[in-house]
C-alpha cells in the first residue's frame, strides 16, 4: 500500500520570501510551490504522508507525480533513499572569470597574449566577456576564433547592439561552439530567443552595477547549486 509522497532527491525545495521553489538539479527545470509545500516537504524530511492530506492536496501531489518530481511509495521502500549530497569541491583554482574589453590600446591582443594564459593557470574554464564599445560582426568572429587552441570552455559574450541577421549570428554558435550566450546591449528593443541564446535588452549595462535576471537563461545542476 502507498503510503507517502517522496520527492525525488535531485528535486531540492528551497524556501522564499513570498513562495518557494523547487529545483530539479538532474533535469534542469524548476516549478514555483507555496511556501505551505515548502514547510511541509522540510517538516516530513520530503516525505509527506498521505494519511495527513486532504482531497485538494492529493491532487495537487497527484501533478508533481505525473510531472516527475516525485512518487508514491511505501516508508519503507522510500527510507532506503538517502538525501542527496550537496558538497561541493572543484579542480580549479578559479572556476569562472568576467572580463571587460576595450577595443583601443591593444587590449584584445594583450588578452590573448597575457591575461587569458594566466587564467588558464589556474584552470578556469568558463569566461563572460563584456564590450562596452561598439564592435563589427568581423571583430567577433575574429575574436571568437581565437579560442580555437584554448582550454576554454564557454564564453557568454556582451557587445553593444549589432544589426545583423539572425542566420548570421547563429553562425557565431556553429563556427564557435565555446559561445554558449550573446547578449546584446544598447538595443532598440527587448526581446529574448532563449532557445538560441540571444538576448536583447534596452538598456546600456554594467554588468557590475545592474543585474538582469531572466528566467530564460536560469541554470540549476548539482554543481552549481551546491557551489
Amino acid at each position: 500500500m502507498k503510503e507517502i509522497f517522496m520527492q525525488f532527491s535531485n528535486c531540492v525545495t528551497v524556501k522564499g520570501f513570498l513562495r518557494s521553489a523547487i529545483y530539479d538539479l538532474q533535469r534542469n527545470r524548476y516549478i514555483l510551490v507555496p511556501n505551505s509545500f515548502s514547510d511541509l516537504m522540510q517538516s516530513n524530511n520530503n516525505k509527506i504522508p498521505l494519511s495527513d492530506c486532504n482531497p485538494d492536496f492529493k491532487s495537487y501531489l497527484d501533478g508533481l507525480v505525473e510531472d516527475n518530481w516525485g512518487v508514491y511509495t511505501t516508508k519503507k521502500a522510500a527510507d532506503q533513499f538517502p538525501a542527496l549530497s550537496l558538497y561541493w569541491d572543484h579542480f580549479a583554482t578559479v572556476t569562472n572569470a568576467q572580463i571587460d574589453l576595450h577595443k583601443e590600446n591593444d587590449e584584445i591582443r594583450f588578452f590573448f597574449k597575457k591575461t587569458l594564459p594566466q587564467f588558464e593557470e589556474l584552470i578556469c574554464k568558463d569566461y563572460q566577456i563584456n564590450f562596452p564599445e561598439a564592435i563589427e560582426y568581423d571583430e567577433i568572429f575574429s575574436f571568437l576564433t581565437s579560442f580555437n587552441d584554448t582550454r576554454v570552455e564557454s564564453i557568454t559574450l556582451v557587445v553593444p547592439y549589432l544589426s545583423a541577421p539572425r542566420e548570421q549570428l547563429l553562425d557565431l554558435f556553429k563556427k564557435q561552439p565555446r559561445l554558449k550566450t550573446l547578449f546584446f546591449h544598447s538595443s532598440p528593443e527587448t526581446k529574448y530567443s532563449g532557445k538560441d541564446k540571444i538576448f536583447y535588452i534596452r538598456d546600456h549595462i554594467n554588468i557590475r552595477e545592474k543585474n538582469i535576471v531572466l528566467t530564460d537563461y536560469f541554470t540549476s545542476n548539482v554543481s552549481l547549486f551546491s557551489e
